[in-house]
């Protein structure tokens, strides 16, 4: 399997396992940041610690607009780049949605409990 895609990439042939590896960082990004951003609100329910909770609540609105960003950003590529292809689920929308999802709670527990 690796031979095959090391010899697609080096005839030009990029298939959508090397190319869209790496297409949707937005989403990543939202994903990431609204695990840190429950984290936080993990660590501040621990610590007793308000100013905690701030810094969860921002870092959960960071989510939510990289969440945001990654889902336009999938729907630009869906219809330029990879309008043809028959699978498409690599692109971030789960991410997105979970990004999203959880930068939510951060910025809701943070808010409400600061």
């Amino acid at each position: 399997m690796l031979m095959s895609r090391i010899f697609r990439f080096a005839l030009g042939l990029y298939s959508r396992d090397v190319t869209t590896h790496s297409e949707n960082t937005a989403a990543r990004i939202s994903f990431v940041a609204g695990v840190f951003s429950l984290l936080l609100v993990i660590v501040s329910f621990v610590f007793s610690s308000s100013s905690t909770f701030v810094f969860a609540a921002v870092l959960g609105g960071v989510a939510v607009g990289f969440g945001v960003s990654g889902l336009i950003h999938r729907t630009s590529l869906l219809a330029n780049k990879y309008a043809n292809h028959p699978n498409v689920r690599s692109l971030g929308y789960k991410k997105s949605c979970a990004g999203i999802a959880l930068g939510m709670m951060g910025v809701g527990v943070g808010i409400y409990f600061y």
